[in-house]
């Protein structure tokens, strides 16, 4: 996918040139009789249903319909002016997105659809993945608007696609036809093939300087893996600014997601969250946000493109944090040329909840620890029990921070290594009075004491440190 540029041309022409290209191309095939139009009968019935169509190819309007939709697809970012995504994490291992797009359809496209004779058009709103949908919802204001089957995505997949290549190659041969057929179909990919029989070379990539061979390419491996999500609205719903919202449940995204490193662990740098952003580029303004759960604070994040084997980043737009939400926000100007879009986002626990109780915990049993060390040599361990007992309470309170039920688990999984060097310090801890109260530490006093403080004070450095490094980043 690709950038596009500010279109130059006067104000009084269209943004973009493909709708005076769309009206002559739509006159060519399928126009609804002016005798039908007025009334008049021999004509098709009216209005025609958009689905009737998508069902039978060899429907006069079949082909017509695809290139409406193709020519949505394909401008995506002329006539949508704002997309906002917001992600959350929810439950293990997923995340949950919203995006609200606010757009105004061409009006010609609108005239045109009316003039074919439909009644109610498919506006097409983003791409997703050729899995079950979990969670998902999609509303124009507050009314829902009806999902499409997979069968019904798969036959707008197939309009689309003849409309894209059509350009390459006029009438299609039985073996592209079926080689589409293949790529809009949830069964395989079939991606490669089309692309090796139309012989297209160039990169695939979208924006206004794109050539038809590019943006043919790039709806083959687009409509490959994924379906179009496609608003089934009525012509009078869209001919004024319309904003859609579309909630969706997923899963982790991204390579890296889950793989935690060892200072992620203990709060010593902030984890990644890598989020795939596809639509940056279908949009005039794109505004991504991140709400961490209640236990995790954000540090940091960019919105930023690859290119396929190439590990390098090419980072844009802008961001901003504050507590638990990051927001980051660019414009098309601002997107580079690149393959993949990505957001990442850096969390990190909050300094002034579990960690800092384990921390103030861990610190308390060094020092009493360290206090044993000083006065080894006075102590007594047939009148250790009083002492003894106070040892033993605290691994039983230390406990209690580190069980949290209905725990984010996200927070659960970046606070594991903090409740090891916390147990670690307790742990110890409890050697030491054990130690005391069997004798043990009668012999060679001073050397077993040293043994635990330092056995102590080393987890108690590291949470220390977390909480340094999280507030530094916080503040």
């Amino acid at each position: 996918m690709g950038r596009a540029t500010t279109s130059t041309e006067p104000q009084s022409e269209p943004v973009v040139p493909w709708t005076r290209r769309l009206s002559r191309r739509l006159t060519r095939t399928y126009r609804v009789p002016e005798s039908t139009a007025g009334g008049g009968g021999g004509g098709p019935d009216l209005p025609l249903d958009l689905y009737d169509v998508l069902d039978d190819p060899a429907h006069p309007a079949f082909a017509d319909l695809g290139r409406l939709l193709w020519a949505l697809v394909a401008t995506q970012w002329s006539w949508i002016d704002r997309r906002v995504e917001s992600a959350s994490l929810t439950g293990e291992r997923s995340f949950r997105r919203r995006m609200s797009i606010d757009c105004r359809v061409p009006p010609a496209v609108v005239e045109l659809a009316a003039e074919l004779g439909f009644d109610r058009l498919l506006v097409p709103l983003r791409f997703v993945t050729k899995h079950p949908l979990v969670a998902f919802d999609l509303r124009l204001g507050d009314a829902t608007v009806p999902l499409l089957t997979r069968r019904q995505s798969a036959q707008v997949a197939e309009a689309v696609l003849r409309a894209a290549v059509e350009p390459l190659v006029g009438e299609l041969t039985p073996e592209i036809g079926a080689a589409i057929e293949t790529v809009a179909s949830d069964n395989e990919e079939g991606g490669d093939v089309a692309i090796e029989l139309l012989a297209l070379t160039e990169a695939a990539r979208t924006g206004e300087d794109a050539t038809p061979a590019q943006l043919a390419r790039w709806a083959l491996t687009t409509f490959d893996t994924n379906y179009l999500m496609l608003a089934d609205v009525a012509l009078a719903d869209v001919e004024q600014r319309a904003i859609f919202k579309v909630t969706q449940e997923v899963g982790p995204t991204l390579h890296g997601t889950h793989e935690l490193s060892v200072l992620s662990s203990v709060a010593w740098q902030p984890a990644p969250f890598i989020l795939d952003t596809p639509t940056v580029t279908a949009t005039s303004s794109y505004h991504f946000q991140f709400d961490a759960p209640p236990g995790l604070v954000v540090s940091g994040g960019e919105l930023f493109g690859a290119v396929q084997g190439d590990r390098r980043r090419h980072s844009f737009g802008t961001s901003a944090s504050q507590g638990s939400v990051l927001g980051m926000h660019a414009s098309i100007t601002e997107v580079p040329d690149v393959d993949g879009y990505y957001a990442e986002v850096l969390v990190h626990p909050s300094p002034d909840g579990l960690l800092r109780s384990s921390a103030v915990s861990s610190c308390f049993s060094t020092l009493l620890l360290t206090l044993g060390l000083v006065f080894a040599s006075s102590i007594d361990s047939t009148r250790a029990d009083a002492s003894a007992g106070l040892l033993l309470v605290l691994p039983g309170i230390v406990s209690t921070f580190l069980a949290r039920p209905g725990e984010h688990y996200w927070v659960s999984r970046l606070l594991r290594g903090v409740r090891v060097l916390t147990l670690a310090s307790a742990v110890t801890l409890y050697t030491a009075a054990a130690a005391l109260v069997t004798g043990l530490a009668d012999s060679a006093n001073r050397w077993m004491w040293l043994a635990f403080t330092v056995a102590s004070a080393l987890p108690s450095a590291g949470l220390m440190v977390a909480i340094r490094r999280c507030r530094s980043v916080w503040t």
